[in-house]
């Protein structure tokens, strides 16, 4: 079994960031003296929300394990058998993926007889490219 992290742009830490501490900001613009509880609930609730912005970081990856590609991220999964795969290309294709960077990889595969394809950013590419070949 081989798990591949995605690679990710620096265009996505300052959307996460800013994202983060937009949220943050909200917080404290809102914080209101009169109103303890209400504070304290919405200072949770935007700092969890905060914190889930980030969550595509560690939870977006792939494994190679034995005859199957199986992609996370977020609470999403794709398992693609190797032998289904019928195209792999290198694109910059800006579309939603579980992918962290636009230097991804496409794979096109047959799933119940209709083609489908997912995009995917490994860090190391040339190895993943070998290894799902």
């Amino acid at each position: 079994m081989q798990k591949y992290k995605s690679k990710i742009d620096w265009w996505v830490i300052i959307v996460l960031t800013g994202s983060s501490l937009l949220l943050l900001t909200l917080v404290y613009s809102h914080f209101d003296s009169q109103n303890l509880h209400a504070n304290i609930i919405f200072s949770v609730l935007l700092s969890s929300l905060a914190l889930v912005v980030w969550l595509p970081i560690p939870t977006t990856y792939y494994v190679v394990d034995g005859e199957i590609l199986k992609i996370h991220s977020i609470f999403l999964k794709w398992e693609i058998p190797l032998n289904s795969i019928e195209k792999i290309e290198e694109t910059s294709d800006s579309l939603s993926a579980p992918a962290l960077s636009l230097d991804r990889i496409r794979i096109e595969y047959k799933k119940d007889g209709i083609h489908e394809s997912i995009m995917v950013s490994p860090r190391n590419k040339t190895e993943f490219i070998k290894k799902i070949s």
